[in-house]
């Protein structure tokens, strides 16, 4: 067995700026897993923010989601540490609308 050190980019609790369609969003971590695998270690974070709710003009929702920190992944929104960061990604890959 191989012993290794993770260190967590983030904690429960912490805010971070969620890509959410076209616009940058703050959303709150309320948990991260890590995932070891022979290749690699994978962390994903349960974000949670409010937007638009699609289906009611006018109201907004509270979201719960998985993402992944700086990129994007299909099934994971982005979500970055600054504000700036996250406008950048969106400038650069365009909106996410999943």
């Amino acid at each position: 067995m191989t012993e290794k050190t993770i260190t967590s980019p983030c904690s429960p609790g912490d805010t971070l700026w969620a890509i959410v369609g076209d616009q940058v969003r703050l959303c709150k971590v309320e948990k991260l897993a890590i995932y070891v695998r022979e290749a690699a270690c994978f962390i994903s974070l349960d974000i949670v923010f409010v937007a638009p709710n699609p289906f009611v003009r006018g109201q907004e929702k509270t979201y719960n989601q998985f993402a992944i920190l700086g990129h994007r992944e299909p099934g994971y929104r982005a979500a970055y540490p600054t504000k700036e960061e996250a406008e950048q990604a969106l400038a650069k890959e365009g909106p996410d609308f999943r």
